[in-house]
């Protein structure tokens, strides 16, 4: 690559008087430079101002001579619209800058001109919302960026716009994913390393950081909440630790405490009557390495017996994998 040759342009300073029009001088206004391939093909051009500053417009070429990109510049910086194009002529990617900043938005295409993503942009950082999309112009993913990290919620679609997967987010740390099949929602896994099978008739109710997620069955009046949290102690000395801690701050009493065994793995059940609202609070703990997992289920004491034989149905289901 070499610099060929520099253009200068210039602007004429016009003089109008009674006597008629007169040109007194030539102010410069920028030089245009253009650089080249060995091979003689221009490679750039773009101009200068002054102060040899890239301002106006950087055309870059492939050296078969179609447009790679068109960068906007003013005063050395990038200022405008900066497209990228591929050799069959069809834009790769789009975005916009402010005084150097990129700002606004980034768009990038698949070949044949459908947009493959596009992302919002604030002081140089992915900032809003964001989507990804299938060829066939069905979304593939969205969800929201704060100062470049993924924040709550990102969706996940099948080529056929049913929901894949659902994840949960905090300053970029996923706490929790949600798959499904065929649009069904089918396991929950945390990143303390563990999956759990979620029985289609409890449906997502609200879910947060701490890795908790709750569940709802609004038909059997049944609360399902699942999380983990890292723990060391062995299993008995943890449940004991937490139970005590809940009837104390929260006017349960305890009514049972059992062990047991959930898809092969070591359980103990602890149920406690909240006094104050007459629901019972059905407590299992389960240990996969160092995550201490709860499930917990909510029923009004007037259904307990009811719904006794079905909530064990439901631990049993439960499928625990070690992630």
């Amino acid at each position: 690559m070499r610099k060929e040759r520099s253009y200068r342009r210039y602007i004429p300073i016009i003089f109008i008087a009674a006597g008629g029009v007169f040109l007194l001088s030539k102010i410069y206004e920028k030089d245009k430079r253009v650089e080249y391939y060995s091979s003689g093909s221009i490679k750039q051009e773009y101009y200068v101002n002054s102060k040899e500053e890239a301002d106006g417009r950087l055309t870059e070429y492939f050296e078969d001579g179609s447009i790679s990109s068109l960068v906007d510049f003013k005063d050395g910086k990038q200022h405008g619209w900066s497209q990228f194009f591929r050799k069959n002529g069809s834009m790769r990617k789009k975005t916009y800058f402010e005084n150097g900043v990129q700002q606004d938005t980034l768009l990038t295409f698949y070949s044949d001109g459908d947009v493959e993503s596009a992302f919002s942009i604030k002081d140089g950082s992915k900032h809003g919302s964001y989507a990804y999309y299938f060829g066939n112009g069905k979304k593939k993913e969205e969800g929201s960026y704060l100062n470049d990290q993924l924040e709550g919620e990102v969706i996940s679609y099948s080529n056929r716009g049913q929901v894949a997967a659902r994840g949960f987010y905090d300053s970029g740390a996923r706490y929790a994913l949600i798959r499904y099949t065929n649009g069904q929602q089918e396991y929950i896994s945390f990143p303390a390393g563990f999956e759990i099978t979620i029985p289609l008739s409890f449906k997502l109710d609200s879910i947060s950081s701490s890795t908790f997620a709750s569940f709802k069955n609004k038909k059997e009046g049944i609360s399902l909440m699942v999380g983990a949290n890292v723990s060391s102690q062995p299993l008995h000395d943890e449940v004991k630790k937490q139970v005590k801690e809940s009837t104390a701050a929260n006017n349960l009493k305890e009514v049972t405490t059992e062990e047991m065994v959930i898809d092969g793995v070591k359980a103990q059940s602890v149920v406690l009557l909240d006094n104050a609202s007459n629901e019972y609070l059905n407590l299992f703990f389960f240990k996969v390495n160092d995550a201490l997992i709860n499930v917990y289920f909510f029923v009004p004491a007037s259904k307990m017996a009811e719904h006794k034989s079905s909530i064990q149905e439901i631990i049993n289901s439960i499928s625990v994998e070690a992630t």
